[in-house]
């Protein structure tokens, strides 16, 4: 995206809907093998399986959690999440210091499956410990139809945090989701970034399976919630002044630390550190 016009068009997009698809931005050959090998995976496990369990809790879940928590796979989302076409735009919306939540959330919507969980009503995603300053982006890994798609409510992050209860929001006297956008204009390769009070829920179900990549961003300085804090982040991309305070060290600013020749983290480490 290095057009000025592109560039002030996500700016002006994402003010003022909440959220903005980036086109054509994650790394080509692992968001295919990432394809391949999560959907063949999780037909593994429903064959071995099924779709419940003994208690007719539904599988789908767990078998996610456990095919993101696979090595292969794991190096793939790694490569889709740091997908430079990716982080170049985000630095728009964020700044140029990024950090990126270790949490990894491989969503599968399932025709089998009816679950509220993978089916979710609209919320927002401070409900689930997101702060202002957090920015989901949601990848889709399998093609996406109207039915299984998200929906979102443009220019709702403007409402401010809404109350919940449990998985939905609490009716409130005079105030009605209208505008929804079902969206259906994004392929595998693009990737749907929000705002963390964007109202959004899933579109339903179809008869298609539908496997969804969400990863979490922020300003690496930015304020996190406890829950953010407690899953831990790391740092994808610095800006310069940061890069200039790594390599004097510490926030005491040693005088002459790195005088009469580079040090061990200057520049090199900077480089293989924090280059994406």
């Amino acid at each position: 995206m290095n057009n000025m016009s592109e560039q002030q068009g996500l700016i002006e997009s994402f003010h003022t809907d909440g959220y903005a698809i980036l086109r054509d931005v994650v790394d080509r050959n692992a968001i295919t093998a990432l394809q391949e090998a999560s959907v063949e995976k999780y037909r593994d496990l429903v064959d071995a399986h099924g779709n419940y369990d003994s208690d007719s809790v539904c599988n789908t879940v767990s078998f996610a959690k456990q095919i993101g928590r696979d090595h292969d796979v794991e190096a793939l989302i790694n490569r889709v999440s740091r997908s430079p076409n990716l982080i170049d735009p985000l630095e728009l919306i964020l700044g140029p210091d990024i950090s990126m939540n270790y949490e990894i959330a491989l969503i599968v919507n399932d025709p089998a499956d009816r679950s509220s969980v993978t089916n979710k009503p609209y919320h927002q995603e401070q409900w689930t410990g997101a702060l202002s300053d957090d920015l989901t982006v949601w990848i889709p890994v399998t093609p996406v139809d109207e039915k299984n798609t998200l929906n979102v409510v443009p220019g709702s992050h403007f409402y401010g945090a809404l109350p919940h209860r449990n998985r939905n929001l609490v009716p409130m006297d005079g105030f009605a989701i209208d505008g929804v956008r079902t969206i259906t204009d994004i392929n595998v390769g693009d990737a749907l970034v929000f705002h963390s009070l964007l109202l959004h829920g899933t579109a339903g179900r179809s008869d298609n399976l539908r496997i969804a990549l969400t990863r979490i961003y922020r300003p690496t300085f930015a304020p996190m919630s406890r829950r953010m804090q407690a899953r831990g982040s790391i740092c994808i991309k610095q800006g310069v002044l940061s890069r200039i305070r790594d390599a004097l060290g510490n926030d005491a600013y040693s005088p002459l630390r790195t005088y009469g020749g580079k040090v061990s983290n200057l520049p090199k480490h900077m480089e293989d550190d924090f280059q994406v």
